[in-house]
């Protein structure tokens, strides 16, 4: 499988949920259950799938250039924004091509599935490009470029739009399906379409080195929130996610040379590891099979790992097994340190309160420590303290 290829399967994964969200749309705006509701519901549920697919298929531009690495609901909603419009213009086209050829061709029936198939990867196409030109290509000032397209590359473009059309017409090839396979079929093609796009937008992006180099730094910070083991919490995290305020403050109080992502209780991606990044990982005992994973992961691929929290406090030793650093107790601050220490990360950084530590560590203790910043009126805003054990 191609690397590219692979890359794009594993971003479209990661927005199965608002996926099925959209399709959930298709599915209420065409019941029979609710045809008593009459058109009203029809339009209400085509005008939020063009809102939704607008905002998905831009957010999933910014996933691939780096630019952002997690979907969120505050970048779709922003998305939606700024593309709503070139999405819904562009999506009249198939309907316009299928009235002009009916009217053309003496009014014969022309199959309108057929029509919006043929056309819609059209569609998906020019919409890449002007995401792609009115985010990245304007701002950076870069000329637009052919797209080089490799034979494995049309072999996978071809064998998409061949496993699409199938799924369009299977109602015609096999008529005696129940209507419960349709919707399965009828899902499939979506999957297949934001996959499409994914690639697409991969190749498209792939000639342009300039737009990768501008969003990603030299020095990053991950801040990784894991997803406990319970089923509830992680349907709960769909819905309502508690940012961490540690992860407020160090993204406030990083140095400038930093970029900062957060993962905050997200089902974890493959694509989300990368190299030579700094990763702080909190850790607590219903989370901490996942936190040693994530840790784990990042470790082998050469990234500096750093974890904290309850468990690994009272655990140091197990959890050294899968990082490089344990900031034990309530000092989250003193990664700060490590970030201005130019990667040089000790093995672990305090020590218990009532134990000695075990790695012999060379730091010196420290009974407290202030960090404070200023609102531009020069009034205190805030005053934070991280102490040390006695």
């Amino acid at each position: 499988m191609p690397s590219l290829f692979k890359h794009a399967f594993h971003i479209t994964n990661a927005s199965l949920i608002y996926m099925l969200a959209i399709f959930m749309l298709g599915v209420i705006s065409t019941s029979s259950s609710l045809s008593f509701l009459g058109w009203p519901l029809v339009l209400i549920c085509i005008a939020l799938k063009v809102l939704f697919y607008s905002g998905m298929l831009a957010s999933l531009v910014e996933v691939i250039s780096s630019q952002e690495l997690v979907l969120t609901f505050p970048n779709l909603k922003k998305n939606i924004g700024h593309f709503w419009k070139f999405y819904f213009f562009l999506s009249l086209l198939p309907l316009f091509v299928h009235l002009v050829l009916t009217e053309w061709l003496s009014r014969q029936a022309i199959p309108m599935p057929q029509t919006f198939f043929i056309l819609n990867f059209l569609v998906l196409y020019l919409f890449a490009g002007i995401v792609i030109r009115q985010k990245y290509l304007k701002p950076l000032r870069l000329p637009r470029r052919q797209i080089a397209c490799t034979t494995k590359d049309f072999f996978a473009l071809a064998a998409l739009l061949f496993t699409s059309g199938f799924l369009v017409n299977i109602h015609l090839i096999f008529p005696q399906l129940p209507s419960f396979y349709f919707n399965v079929a009828s899902f499939l093609y979506q999957y297949l379409e934001f996959f499409l796009f994914v690639y697409m937008s991969s190749l498209m992006i792939s000639n342009y080195p300039e737009i990768i180099k501008a969003h990603t730094a030299e020095k990053e910070l991950y801040l990784v929130s894991p997803l406990g083991g319970a089923v509830m919490e992680a349907i709960g995290s769909l819905f309502m996610r508690v940012y961490p305020p540690v992860f407020v403050v160090l993204k406030a109080l990083s140095p400038k040379d930093y970029k900062v992502r957060s993962f905050n209780r997200i089902t974890w991606r493959e694509h989300y590891y990368a190299r030579d990044k700094l990763v702080a990982v909190t850790c607590f005992t219903s989370n901490s099979p996942e936190a040693y994973k994530i840790a784990k992961e990042f470790k082998r691929r050469g990234s500096k790992v750093i974890m904290g929290g309850p468990h690994v406090t009272y655990h140091p030793d197990e959890a050294l097994q899968f990082c490089d650093s344990v900031v034990i107790g309530k000092r989250s601050f003193r990664i700060l340190k490590i970030m201005r220490s130019k990667g040089n990360t000790p093995v672990c950084l305090w020590m218990i309160s009532t134990a000695r530590c075990t790695r012999n560590c060379s730091i010196p203790r420290r009974r407290s420590s202030r960090i404070s910043w200023k609102r531009p009126g020069g009034a205190n805003s805030a005053v934070i303290s991280a102490r040390s054990p006695p």
